[in-house]
């Protein structure tokens, strides 16, 4: 039986490693636009964090612990983190790449419990306020920070009521089957 009884490992890890893998692919795109401002060196050391994490995942994913998925979660967290510190442009954030913490967010939402949620949630918004702040908090960040805030917590009540949703649903349909619905007898 899995610690989250409605995801079996293989398809978090197999999740969660393409998600890395993305992240790898984009950290690898910014660095061939190269757009102007960026910190090489840590956008580089990102995408390579990236494809190390998604080789894991794929190569070792059914025989990894619980508690090695719930790390990769905070550490995908943290790899959106350092995008936004290190890839900056002209100096200041640039104004889409806040939603990259939308990625782990949803998976944690989907795969992992509501403790993992929140705590992962908190690191998301807590370290984007650092991040706004390290880089001159000005008028505009604390709009910023706001909407991407609600944002993230619509999307992730969502997805958590939809897979609270099927939980139940399928639920309902392991009783159907064991159960004879004319008879009432146990199939």
């Amino acid at each position: 039986m899995s610690r989250y009884s409605h995801a079996p490992r293989e398809l978090m890890s197999l999740a969660a490693g393409v998600l890395f893998g993305v992240g790898g692919v984009l950290s690898v795109f910014r660095l061939v636009v190269q757009q102007e401002g960026i910190y090489s060196p840590g956008i580089l050391v990102n995408a390579l964090v990236a494809f190390t994490l998604s080789a894991t995942l794929f190569v070792l994913g059914r025989r990894l612990p619980w508690w090695a998925l719930e790390v990769c979660a905070v550490l995908a967290v943290l790899l959106c983190a350092s995008g936004l510190l290190f890839g900056t442009e002209h100096g200041g954030i640039a104004s889409d790449n806040e939603m990259l913490y939308l990625f782990p967010l949803i998976y944690v939402a989907y795969f992992m419990g509501r403790r993992a949620l929140v705590l992962c949630t908190l690191l998301a918004v807590g370290s984007y306020g650092a991040i706004l702040a390290y880089h001159g908090w000005d008028p505009s960040s604390s709009g910023r920070l706001m909407t991407t805030t609600i944002v993230m917590v619509a999307v992730l009540i969502l997805v958590r009521l939809l897979r609270d949703r099927v939980d139940r649903l399928i639920g309902r349909l392991e009783a159907t089957a064991r159960t004879d619905a004319l008879t009432g007898l146990m199939n």
